[in-house]
């Protein structure tokens, strides 16, 4: 079960069926979920531009660690790991000394770098001083024998690990370092946007697996009262849902999620949805 509502400018949590009653759909969310979504993504002009036009402000230290947090992600893109730890440090030097399994990633990325321009032996040189120290724990050796296996080949792209050597990887490795930065300074590793999304995935999931089936019955008079009148409407949610019925409302909420023409009206019906579908994971 997901936890109790908490929205905030730049975290928003989804509430449990037992906690519905206690919330209220505010306007101010709608803003609040973009902002949080360029200020994850560092897409700082547009911030300022929206904060100025929307008359929102965010904390401080989110807009003053933002571009630091843009060039230490630009140079993991890239590849250049040893830059992202110099910045990293830089931004506070307790990240990666806190942080064991973010420094391990970092050295790694640069030893694939090695590997990838065909410098095998710096790059054998650097293992052994700067990774090998890690060998001493198990959850690093498995990972150590997945990069040594890209010298085992002449052509590191042909070796069972190629995939260490493509952009998703680096793509996944720089997301997973910003999740790393924001955390540290208390912000929301995923955008709300991005719980948007999979929450309207676990959704249709579950009314998918409920087709068939009276998805009003289980619900107390007071929690129906808390439906928008909205969803109440002619092809919205009615007292009897089964069958192509319920795959008619389906289709006509989800299509109107998917042309994202107003966010509030979309949250308004996820937050509606919680109140009568049995969600799992997080």
């Amino acid at each position: 079960m997901v936890d109790p509502v908490n929205t905030s400018i730049l975290g928003f949590y989804w509430v449990s069926v037992n906690n519905y009653h206690f919330l209220s759909i505010n306007e101010k969310d709608v803003p609040n979920i973009v902002l949080s979504y360029l200020i994850h993504n560092c897409y700082e002009e547009s911030a300022e531009s929206f904060i100025a036009g929307a008359g929102t402000m965010p904390p401080t230290d989110c807009l003053d660690n933002m571009e630091k947090r843009k060039k230490i992600i630009h140079y993991a893109m890239e590849g250049n790991a040893l830059k992202a730890i110099e910045l990293t440090e830089q931004l506070t030097p307790e990240i990666l000394e806190k942080n064991k399994d973010l420094l391990f990633d970092l050295l790694s990325l640069h030893f694939v770098e090695l590997v990838r321009s065909r410098k095998c032996t710096e790059a054998l040189e650097f293992a052994q001083t700067k990774l090998s120290p890690f060998g001493k724990e198990a959850k690093y050796m498995e990972k150590l024998e997945d990069f040594m296996a890209l010298l085992a080949y002449k052509e590191p792209e042909n070796s069972p690990m190629f995939h260490l050597l493509s952009l998703d990887y680096r793509q996944e490795f720089a997301d997973n370092l910003n999740r790393t930065i924001l955390a540290y300074f208390n912000l929301p590793s995923y955008t709300a946007m991005e719980r948007l999304v999979q929450q309207a995935t676990v959704v249709r999931q579950c009314l998918n697996e409920e087709s068939g089936k009276t998805i009003l019955s289980g619900i107390s008079g007071k929690k129906r009262s808390m439906i928008p009148k909205s969803l109440l409407a002619t092809g919205g949610i009615t007292e009897q849902v089964d069958g192509d019925a319920e795959q008619v409302w389906i289709l006509q909420h989800f299509s109107r999620i998917a042309g994202w023409a107003s966010v509030s009206e979309y949250t308004e019906f996820m937050l509606c949805a919680t109140a009568f579908i049995p969600l799992r994971g997080n």
